[in-house]
């Protein structure tokens, strides 16, 4: 049987030249093998192998568009954490977080956001710190 780090490196290996095709075909194994629940392991899984490729995948999501400029900010304060030769960056939106900026890539994320920081302060009952 194929395993899910199998068809992990798959995508990763076709992920150039057909990415259509390549997360079709992961989609497909994880219905046949009623895996549907691993979807965002297997994301995970391509995001690593990449990775260790020079290729950083990341997504930051904020409350409302992203400039050129912070896009830039992002990109260049990627490239100093990580070795990576290409970065692609995908932009979110979700006007729950209020403001602020929540950066994930598939070693760690930075959690920046007025919620997160609200939700803090609600849980030390509103004792500063």
């Amino acid at each position: 049987m194929i395993t899910r780090r199998q068809v992990a490196t798959y995508v990763a290996d076709n992920i150039d030249h057909d990415r259509a095709r390549a997360i079709q075909a992961a989609a497909a194994w994880l219905e046949v093998h009623k895996k549907t629940r691993q979807a965002k392991y297997l994301a995970n899984d391509v995001a690593q192998i990449l990775a260790t490729r020079g290729y950083l995948w990341a997504q930051v999501t904020t409350a409302n568009p992203i400039d050129e400029s912070s896009l830039e900010s992002f990109t260049k304060y990627l490239h100093s954490c990580h070795e990576a030769d290409f970065i692609e960056l995908c932009e979110a939106e979700d006007n729950s977080i209020i403001g602020g900026f929540y950066l994930a890539t598939p070693n760690g994320e930075v959690d920046e956001t007025i919620k997160t920081k609200l939700l803090n302060i609600t849980a030390l009952g509103g004792r500063s710190v």
